[in-house]
């Protein structure tokens, strides 16, 4: 199956994975994007320049800041942040991609790539209080956004999202990519404040960006 998949995405043509995305296993997924990786290496879409924006904001209001990132790939997003904030403790980059995480872009000692070896919702996750997630939520369904947030929500004082979806949701038939979300930004941003936060910052570029901050945090 995976080599049927895998031969219609080098083409370009991802919606066998969509039909058939619910049934495969995370290793399947790990699998053929490692696959994938060998083809399409660089995967950075974050905006650096609005993530910039907003860890100015948020590093003024974490004493002693840690970050959880899911879906960080080889830690583009880490190397830029991390260069600029001297204050950021650690930061911890999960994927399920391997192969990118040993080809990590990224020297700092602070960066820690972490590869998942079940769903990020059954992980065991260190102490941190922001976690970013920047390109990632749009390639799962929202049962599993859902319970990834569900899970940080506890902990995390700063949520920082990046994602290109529209505010009434998107039909990704014959779309050239893995993208497989079946929400829209208008869910997601109730589902957000449902689990207790408040926006802080919010940009819609070619992507929908925003920082949330947990509304019992002090100010």
């Amino acid at each position: 199956m995976i080599d049927k998949i895998f031969d219609e995405a080098k083409a370009g043509r991802w919606d066998l994975y969509r039909e058939l995305y619910t049934s495969l296993s995370l290793k399947d997924k790990q699998e053929l994007f490692h696959r994938c990786y060998d083809l399409f290496p660089d995967q950075d879409c974050s905006n650096h320049e609005v993530a910039s924006e907003v860890f100015d904001i948020v590093c003024k209001k974490i004493k002693d800041p840690v970050v959880v990132e899911l879906g960080c790939h080889r830690g583009d997003l880490a190397k830029s942040i991390l260069k600029q904030y001297p204050k950021i403790i650690k930061w911890y980059g999960y994927d399920i991609n391997l192969k990118a995480l040993q080809n990590k872009v990224v020297e700092d000692k602070r960066f820690i790539p972490l590869g998942l070896e079940t769903e990020f919702y059954l992980t065991n996750i260190p102490v941190f209080n922001i976690f970013v997630c920047t390109h990632t939520l749009e390639h799962i369904k929202f049962h599993e956004v859902y319970s990834c947030l569900n899970k940080i929500s506890d902990i995390a004082k700063i949520i920082f999202i990046e994602i290109p979806i529209d505010k009434g949701g998107n039909n990704w038939s014959g779309y050239t990519g893995a993208h497989v979300s079946d929400y829209s930004i208008n869910y997601l941003k109730k589902v957000i404040i449902f689990l207790g936060y408040d926006i802080l910052y919010e940009s819609k570029r070619k992507t929908w960006i925003s920082a949330w901050i947990k509304n019992k945090i002090e100010r």
